[in-house]
């Protein structure tokens, strides 16, 4: 490649240069490029495709018409290995001197896609052109491409810094392609064209739903041409932070405020200018905290009801109520667009079409990714269970692309459903064995598992597997509210705590990562701003023991240990947690609990409970009457105690009560054996030595642990006295031990002998 060619491809804009790579990879067959080869990698970029699709043209003729000739070429050139086909005489022209003066005379900075093709059909004597005579009106297909859509904005200093011309960056095809929204795009401009009325449309939606993206297809459909009413207008991006940026001195802001303005307004013959202001509620109070007289709101009201302005804004639908439907006389300018999260469908629609411009974008950036369709269904599929609090196409788009970015990373060139399922378990913090066992998760599967570490109660097992896995599927109804919230009640020692560290070891591998507060902890306002974090201005705003924690690992299991030993006001927070998903931290974000599983715990009514177990007649153990005649009684008990304590409001907003039944002797004996094998295999583990028991001495533990006050804490508390004082002093003396029972003062006790000395 000569030194003017060099020069010539410099000048191509990104997509341009990404049109001719894919051509030189084409005239690898024959051996050189020719225009044929150029038109073909022209025919690979999405924007230019469109632009041919507005003028009126089937992109498929020209790559017929060009395929065509290169079949008839008799033409093969010998290339040496990784040798780069050169240029013919006739694409050497087209690139270092028609296309360049084109892109000149339309205002573009870099020679585009575009450019390129006009500059190819302006071209007498090319045999493509000839050909393509045959099939369509080159010259008034010539006439309609030649619409560059507005010449790019001059933008005075100092608003140049924060105003930035959206049509400008459509036009260089910086902006992704906008996919199954003409619907949104036709109402916007329906609003922008009126004559009556509020002429700026506000697009309210939630966030990751594609607010921006409808404003940036906008900017694409007025490059286009297609519309004869949007060819005067601009669509430009105001900063507001940028804007604010530096404005320390009183009524800086203000000034540069009026100057956006003023730059902004209607005249005679310029170019009509829309205002695009993303996060449109920021604009409330802004400049008020900086010392001016008024914020934003207030400066742009005037102009606004004048209509020498016009804007675009973007908001959630929370922000619209709170700031924007607040203020009736800002609320009067604004036409609200709402913005809905397209389905599963759609979504999957969204991503396959823009797969191309994706992978041109890597290209770009020096990265040779392909997206395969499973990735992108396994992205899709991940996206139903997993932060729901965010939204498609935003969230699985985001995770594709990451996945493309780890592939090239890794060396490799096809992101597939594996390297999806990575990314998943990096942004939620779920290991990836959970998510990839997940997908085969069954209430049976859960049930057994659960099962294996909470023993006696099989009816919150079962209460619970069911109504989180229904909650975890796409048939969940409301994806707003935490996934669960329960309320585990009961007496002590039964397993309430160990459930929910259970649950969390199943979806996170590790029962660590459970959030775990104790309510008795938490009083009163100071308890209220340890939990979301203090105000603005106070040391650790916003650092919350809540907030902080779910914030950064939005999917956990947050447990409420002695809920109703909680300050009202605590509760208070919760409520709010519980119906609407969400809590505002210190500094007033929001913290989402749309992904946690909420469990709180409380001992209510056990005292009561125990008082009238013990006065059943002897002979009888609370447990064992518990469970044969008085279950139905004893959870009249608890939840009656429960309805005592809270109110109604808070009891409605719980998925499930669950109470827990007290230990039955032979579940004791169950969770006997059950801590005897932890305990032998941690023995092996730990020092490689053996461990063994007798069926009486099961029984002989679990009857030491019968005690209706503690449940299984004092059976616990048996076997650890049993570790530190038999087990532990005798380690060193043998390789084998098993657990027997002796006679020690006319009472049975468990003793740790050496197995040799068994039967001695």
């Amino acid at each position: 490649m000569n030194d003017e060619l060099s020069q010539a491809v410099q000048k191509l804009g990104p997509r341009a240069q990404e049109a001719l790579e894919i051509a030189l990879k084409k005239a690898t067959a024959h051996g050189f490029l020719g225009v044929e080869h150029l038109v073909l990698g022209l025919l690979e970029i999405p924007e230019l495709v469109q632009r041919i699709q507005n003028a009126g043209v089937d992109s498929a003729k020209l790559v017929s018409v060009a395929q065509g000739l290169l079949q008839e070429l008799q033409i093969r050139i010998n290339l040496g290995p990784g040798e780069v086909p050169p240029c013919s005489l006739r694409v050497a022209k087209l690139l270092c001197e028609n296309a360049p003066r084109i892109a000149k005379r339309r205002g573009h900075m870099f020679v585009e896609p575009d450019d390129i093709l006009i500059a190819v059909l302006q071209e007498e004597g090319i045999p493509l052109v000839e050909r393509l005579q045959e099939n369509i009106n080159v010259p008034q297909f010539l006439e309609r491409l030649e619409y560059a859509g507005p010449p790019p904005l001059t933008i005075p200093e100092p608003v140049r810094s924060w105003c930035h011309d959206l049509t400008a960056r459509a036009q260089c095809g910086e902006l992704i392609p906008l996919i199954d929204r003409e619907r949104e795009i036709e109402q916007v401009i329906r609003i922008l064209l009126t004559p009556m009325g509020p002429a700026n449309p506000v697009l309210v939606g939630e966030a990751g739903v594609g607010k921006t993206a409808i404003v940036e297809g906008l900017a694409q459909r007025i490059v286009a041409g297609k519309d004869q009413a949007l060819r005067d207008m601009r669509i430009v991006q105001v900063d507001m932070n940028a804007m604010l940026a530096g404005t320390f001195l009183r009524g800086t802001f203000e000034a540069n405020l009026k100057m956006t303005i003023e730059f902004a307004k209607r005249r005679p013959g310029a170019p009509k200018i829309v205002l695009f202001i993303d996060e449109l509620h920021s604009i409330v109070g802004a400049g008020r905290a900086l010392g001016a007289s008024a914020d934003a709101a207030q400066v742009l009201l005037g102009p606004l009801s004048r209509g020498e302005i016009q804007v675009i804004g973007t908001t959630t639908i929370e922000q619209y109520e709170e700031y924007i439907a607040q203020d009736p006389a800002l609320n009067r300018r604004f036409a609200m667009v709402k913005v809905e999260e397209p389905n599963l469908e759609e979504t999957r629609e969204i991503l396959r079409s823009l797969r191309p411009t994706i992978e041109g974008r890597f290209r770009t950036h020096g990265m040779e990714v392909h997206f395969t369709d499973p990735a992108i269904d396994a992205a899709l599929d991940f996206s139903q269970r997993y932060l729901l609090s965010q939204r498609l196409p935003d969230k699985p788009l985001r995770w594709v692309v990451a996945a493309g970015v780890r592939c090239h990373q890794e060396g490799k060139d096809t992101v597939t459903p594996e390297d999806v399922r990575a990314v998943v378990s990096e942004t939620t913090g779920i290991p990836e064995d959970i998510l990839f066992r997940s997908t085969g998760w069954t209430p049976e599967y859960w049930i057994r598992v659960l099962r294996a570490r909470v023993l006696g109660q099989d009816h919150v097992i079962n209460e619970v597997a069911h109504r989180v896995l229904a909650n975890l599927g796409p048939l969940r109804a409301d994806k707003h509210k935490p996934i669960a919230v329960f309320l585990f009640a009961g007496p002590t020692g039964v397993g309430k705590t160990e459930l929910a560290k259970a649950l969390t070891e199943l979806l996170f591998g590790d029962e660590e990562r459970m959030v775990r507060l104790d309510m008795s902890e938490f009083h009163g306002e100071g308890g209220v701003q340890r939990l979301i974090g203090p105000p603005r201005g106070i040391v650790g705003a916003g650092r919350g023991e809540l907030t902080d924690r779910v914030r950064y690992h939005p999917y956990t299991v947050v447990l409420l240990d002695e809920f109703e030993k909680a300050d009202p006001l605590v509760r208070a927070l919760f409520l709010q947690v519980f119906d609407e998903g969400w809590l505002a931290d210190g500094l007033g974000r929001r913290v989402y609990f749309t992904d946690t599983i909420i469990i709180a715990t409380t001992n209510l009514g056990a005292e009561e409970y125990l008082k009238r177990a013990a006065r059943r007649p002897s002979g009888f153990s609370p447990p064992e009457l518990l469970f044969s005649q008085e279950a139905d009684e004893a959870e009249r008990i608890f939840k009656r105690a429960i309805e005592e304590k809270f109110p109604p409001e808070l009891v409605n907003r719980f998925s499930a009560i669950c109470i827990f039944h007290p230990l039955s002797r032979q579940t004791l004996e169950e969770i006997a054996r059950l801590e005897l094998e932890r305990l032998k295999e941690r023995l092996h583990r730990a020092t490689g030595k053996n461990l063994s028991y007798s069926p009486e001495a099961v029984a002989l533990l679990a009857q030491h642990g019968l005690d209706p006050l503690f449940g299984a804490r004092a059976l616990k508390r048996a076997l650890e006295q049993l570790e530190a004082y038999e087990l532990g002093p005798c380690l060193s003396e043998a390789d084998s031990f098993r657990i027997e029972i002796v006679e020690e003062g006319g009472q049975q006790k468990l003793t740790v002998v050496r197995e040799e000395e068994v039967g001695g």
